[in-house]
Formats: structure tokens, C-alpha cells, sequence
């Protein structure tokens, strides 16, 4: 399932988002939110530090993959794992020892 955030002030980028997903991803379910913190999964995917606090908050078991980029590089977190695309085989496992949980 894909959890993404519902923009707040712009309406069409709401329906474009929806869109993009039925055209990229049909068949796959996902939530819009305002708060992803609220939304329960075991692996959370997301490159925005303040939403991945927010979503770790409530969940001490949880995974977070963040795709790497300039604004996080430096952010460290013993359930999050900078994903910069060297390191796939290291996410799969994290992710299936999550799955387990």
C-alpha cells in the first residue's frame, strides 16, 4: 500500500496525485492522509524528516527507508536506513525481519 500525503491548499494537485498513481500504479492500494503519523505499517518509505519522526513515534518496532538526498544526509536513526541505491540487498533484509514483527 502507498501512504502519501493529501496537500493542503492545492486541490488539482490532490486529483493530479491521484492520477499519477492510477496511471503508474493500478492495482495498488493506497491512503492519502494529512498525517502519516497516524497510518499503521510495519515499513514506512519517505525522505521528509519531520514525517518520519512523526511516524516513529508510535511505533518502536518500525522500519523507515529513506531515499538519501542533500537535506538528509546527516540524519542518523538506529530503525531508519538511507537508502542511496548501493545498498539494496541491506533494505530487503530489513524489511523482511520487519515483515516478521
Amino acid at each position: 500500500m502507498i501512504l502519501t500525503q493529501a496537500p493542503k491548499k492545492e486541490h488539482l494537485a490532490l486529483s493530479g496525485k491521484k492520477k499519477w498513481l492510477d496511471k503508474n500504479l493500478p492495482g495498488i492500494d493506497f491512503t492519502m492522509t494529512r498525517d502519516k503519523g497516524l497510518v499503521y505499517g510495519k515499513v514506512f518509505v519517505d525522505d521528509f524528516i519531520p514525517y518520519i519522526e512523526r511516524w516513529l513515534t508510535w511505533r518502536k518496532n518500525g522500519l523507515v527507508i529513506m531515499p538519501a538526498g542533500k537535506h538528509n544526509e546527516r540524519y542518523l536513526h538506529e530503525q531508519v536506513i538511507r537508502y542511496d541505491g548501493s545498498n539494496t540487498k541491506e533494505v530487503y533484509e530489513a524489511m523482511e525481519k520487519a515483515k516478521k514483527r
